[in-house]
């Protein structure tokens, strides 16, 4: 699958994510002896509290194994997976034990710890939430499958290195190295190449060379 439509699948998921989680996953209805006969719901945030932050986390893996290196995009790839994977187990609990869910919730709300038994039933959003969650494991999966056959970043911004400037360069280290050959002194080239006398060489034999002698008096 192309990048395109992988990444159109995620932003789909994240999407009904998002709009499931703020509407009303379970309704429930207990008994006690402080709340007395009332009502409990919960909303997908509340019911999945994790479920949307796993998801963005599932988005932005995928996006990043788009732009990512052959190697690291792979790694990338199965963070996105795992997290996708608890995205799903995490609104499956949710969905599948509103009285497990609901408990807590109701204990919280009267300030106390544990959990308060209550009769509860799964409303149509939070199947819409697992929905969202599956959307996004599915595109995780394919990612994992596909990362491999996507073409890599473009360079079309990077700086290119001109052949001018190598050649350029690779002229002046060797002119540099033609008039430097040891410990940087330069050598003086006489008409037809020959190498001719520079001062250093007979500063080097222990003559001044701004010792000019005077030629004898007539």
């Amino acid at each position: 699958m192309t990048r395109g439509r992988v990444a159109l699948l995620a932003l789909v998921g994240v999407v009904v994510t998002f709009a499931s989680g703020t509407q009303t996953w379970l309704v429930g209805t207990t008994n006690d002896a402080v709340l007395g006969r009332s009502t409990v719901t919960a909303t997908g945030s509340q019911a999945a509290s994790g479920a949307v932050a796993l998801a963005v986390v599932v988005l932005a893996a995928v996006i990043a194994a788009m732009v990512a290196g052959r190697r690291l995009r792979r790694v990338i790839s199965l963070v996105s997976l795992a997290a996708a994977i608890g995205q799903v187990v995490h609104v499956a609990m949710a969905a599948l034990s509103p009285a497990d869910t609901l408990g807590p919730l109701a204990a919280a709300a009267v300030g106390r710890g544990g959990s308060i038994p209550v009769a509860g039933q799964t409303l149509t959003w939070a199947w819409v939430g697992l929905a969202g969650a599956v959307i996004l494991a599915i595109t995780a999966a394919l990612t994992v499958v596909a990362v491999g056959r996507w073409p890599l970043p473009t360079r079309r911004y990077d700086s290119p290195v001109k052949a001018s400037d190598t050649s350029d360069s690779a002229g002046a280290s060797a002119s540099s190295g033609s008039t430097a050959p040891d410990a940087g002194t330069p050598e003086t080239a006489g008409p037809r190449g020959e190498r001719v006398r520079s001062d250093w060489d007979a500063l080097s034999e222990g003559h001044d060379p701004t010792d000019v002698s005077r030629p004898p008096s007539t």
